[in-house]
């Protein structure tokens, strides 16, 4: 596909890194001019190798840093893709360090504030050029234990909208990009992280995490929740499932349904019986505040409609729990 780019000049920040080296490849494809930055030149001379383009070393995490990469750089670029970042110290939101705001701010939100008052001008001039502020899916849903970093793109994408708008129809297109989790070195040493900290195989750290958004009743009565799940399953090789209450109602009935496709099953408190072959909950009343008969009669009718309290499906207790997957 012609995407109507050949000949423009592109500078690529971060470089070095998986989304950099990737987006290089997708420019040099298109007959892109690029340039590429990282903070190490060491990072660099791979990027050199696969695709004999000039690379720039430089620190951009700091206004001393960043002016000296554009006296060597020059400002003569069409488009410019800020993909520098790092994710940074992780922890409670509320314990985190001046150092760990600090260098978050830095490095993934005011390196693209200062690449911006430096490049962007010209590019206004220029009335054709176009800006990507790589940030992150967590801008939506943060993590919290990953807050400085979240925080600092979620100003970056903030800073991408203000300079949007302030000079929209002058030929400068700023747009951002917020991937999932990507395979990286970056997100690789997250995962090596994780791995090392819960002392589990890296494979089983990079496992990903998927919360079903399914339809709810009385919109869309069952089976819409079970099939919505259950499309996660069908897009996926193996994977976890884990639920509680009437999460774990709805585990236990995919874990029937599909059980070789579920590498480990966790339910907690799962709603399993309507038929009253059951002693628990009469046993847990007492202790039990969440227990309430006529309540969870209504919701129960609500979410099942018509189908029979001996149905499986309503009852996952009375279905054959023999193939059930590994219980965790």
């Amino acid at each position: 596909m012609d995407l109507g780019i050949k000949g423009k000049r592109a500078l690529v920040t971060g470089g070095a890194g998986g989304m950099g080296m990737e987006t290089i490849k997708r420019f040099i494809e298109a007959g892109v001019i690029v340039t590429a930055t990282d903070l190490k030149d060491e990072d660099l001379e791979r990027v050199r190798l696969d695709f004999g383009i000039e690379c720039i070393a430089g620190d951009l995490s700091s206004k001393q840093g960043m002016d000296d990469l554009i006296a060597r750089a020059g400002k003569d670029f069409d488009t410019w893709v800020h993909a520098a970042g790092v994710t940074g110290a992780k922890g409670d939101p509320l314990t985190m360090d001046e150092k760990a705001w600090e260098d978050a701010l830095n490095i993934d939100f005011l390196s693209g504030v200062r690449m911006a008052r430096h490049l962007c001008p010209a590019m206004i001039d220029r009335g054709w050029d176009r800006v990507v502020f790589v940030t992150s899916e967590n801008v939506a849903q943060p993590y919290p234990d990953e807050t400085v970093y979240i925080s600092a793109e979620s100003a970056l994408l903030s800073q991408a909208k203000s300079i949007a708008m302030a000079h929209s129809g002058k030929g400068l297109l700023v747009n951002c990009v917020a991937p999932a989790f990507i395979a990286t070195p970056m997100t690789d040493g997250m995962m090596e992280m994780r791995s090392a900290q819960a002392n589990v195989s890296f494979a089983e750290a990079e496992r990903p995490v998927f919360v079903p958004d399914y339809p709810l009743a009385p919109e869309r009565p069952w089976s819409a929740q079970r099939d919505a799940a259950a499309a996660i399953l069908d897009a996926l090789v193996e994977c976890d499932v884990v639920g509680d209450s009437a999460g774990g109602h709805l585990a236990l009935v995919l874990a029937t349904r599909h059980a070789v496709r579920i590498g480990r099953l966790a339910v907690l408190s799962s709603n399993t019986d309507r038929s009253g072959h059951s002693t628990t909950r009469s046993r847990n009343s007492v202790t039990d505040l969440m227990n309430d008969d006529a309540q969870d009669r209504r919701l129960s009718d609500m979410a099942f409609g018509d189908l029979s309290d001996h149905d499986p499906e309503a009852s996952p207790l009375l279905a054959d729990l023999g193939a059930l997957p590994p219980l965790s």
